[in-house]
């Protein structure tokens, strides 16, 4: 390889580790005017729609005005996915721990059960904000698709859940990642697999 092409290649790496930063520094930033719990979802939806562009091949989208007009124009609809999204979630770890502490065989039943609405919750949970920044439906139908098409590409979503998984993990090792790249990083990876399941079924509507 050439130096001038490996100097093109390491400047476009440079440009792409500036704009996930420079995503994430936004979402710290939404997020702390909604004062935390008011601020997560909406913020967290401005950077979907921002990895949306991106994904799509729009790599030079105005991130500060994208974000910002997402953040106010889905501030409400944002906030009610991110807190169902999370009351879910606390619910259904709370009901595995308490039958994981039972013994009997109704409660290994119970167990069971709860695992497979768990397994139902990720799949929405790592699809949902990619279905709604994508998709203009109505707000009970992003739960919907999100299960749906979740379940229809269920290897997009193993590497959806993955990805989520792999940065929590980082960013347990090394918080310091945290307000760099945990959240832009995620959601990019995300978008990009979620992006390829909606293409797979708009193709498969068109045949």
């Amino acid at each position: 390889m050439s130096g001038g092409r490996w100097s093109e290649k390491m400047m476009a790496a440079c440009e792409w580790v500036m704009r996930i930063v420079l995503l994430n520094l936004l979402w710290l930033c939404l997020t702390v005017l909604g004062l935390g719990i008011l601020g997560a979802g909406p913020a967290t939806a401005a950077v979907y729609a921002v990895t949306r562009k991106w994904v799509q091949g729009e790599s030079d989208v105005p991130l500060f005005a994208t974000c910002w007009q997402t953040y106010r124009a889905e501030f409400g609809k944002a906030n009610a996915l991110g807190w169902i999204t999370a009351i879910a979630g606390f619910i259904l770890f709370m009901d595995y721990q308490f039958f994981l502490a039972q013994q009997g065989a109704i409660y290994s039943v119970l167990r069971m059960i709860i695992t497979a609405f768990g397994l139902a919750y990720v799949v929405i949970a790592v699809n949902l904000f990619p279905v709604f920044v994508h998709y203009d439906i109505r707000f009970m139908q992003c739960f919907k698709f999100a299960f749906f098409i979740g379940f229809a590409k269920p290897l997009h979503t193993l590497g959806m859940a993955v990805a989520v998984a792999a940065m929590v993990a980082l960013t347990l090792v090394f918080p310091v990642l945290f307000p760099f790249c945990a959240i832009s990083g995620s959601s990019f990876w995300v978008m990009r697999l979620a992006n390829r399941s909606f293409q797979t079924i708009e193709k498969r509507k068109q045949a």
